[in-house]
């Protein structure tokens, strides 16, 4: 009883995780950190910089490094890290089709999934840390939570955690395929 207790917990805590995010994209064109700072956008005819991302679409929200470069993945296979100013590229990471946003681990280091059902981790200069294989595609965003874990869902129906090394903690299955990326409650779960 005090296991089928324990699963009915850690079920319900999963499905609490799960939170489905419609994200459009848009390469940002300004300095994130000016914004925070109480800037402003610029207007919307001021055209800083335009960078080509060659050989795929973006389907993924660009998120902003420690460092304060942008992330994009493509489904061309790149990972893509720009300076923010001046559009230049600081380095570009391929793999395949890359298929989320990244999330980064407290040494700043990419998360980021991908249609050849890997989940990578690519550090802040560009280098594959590791690679995790799932059963399907991974499509989800991954969620990086105090102690660096990692959460990340894949069309093979599973729920991951994986540590910061990329080593499995544990994988639930959902009944179906995880297409969204999982949410941290307030309490910490």
């Amino acid at each position: 009883e005090a296991q089928n207790t324990g699963k009915r917990m850690m079920s319900a805590t999963l499905h609490a995780f799960i939170l489905l995010v419609l994200a459009s994209c848009c390469v940002a064109q300004t300095d994130f950190a000016d914004i925070r700072r109480g800037g402003s956008l610029p207007s919307a005819s001021t055209l800083r910089w335009k960078y080509h991302v060659d050989g795929g679409d973006i389907r993924a929200a660009p998120q902003q490094a420690s460092n304060g470069n942008v992330i994009i993945s493509s489904l061309g296979g790149h990972l893509h890290s720009l300076n923010p100013r001046t559009g230049v590229k600081a380095w570009k990471f391929y793999s395949s089709e890359l298929a989320s946003s990244v999330a980064f681990l407290s040494d700043g280091t990419a998360i980021v999934g991908s249609y050849d059902r890997n989940v990578y981790a690519v550090t802040p200069s560009g280098v594959k840390a590791w690679t995790y294989l799932t059963g399907d595609n991974v499509r989800a965003t991954p969620l990086v939570v105090v102690g660096d874990y990692i959460y990340i869902g894949s069309r093979d129906g599973y729920m991951y955690k994986l540590t910061s090394a990329g080593a499995l903690v544990w994988k639930y299955q959902t009944g179906g395929a995880v297409l969204s990326t999982a949410a941290e409650l307030r309490d910490g779960r």
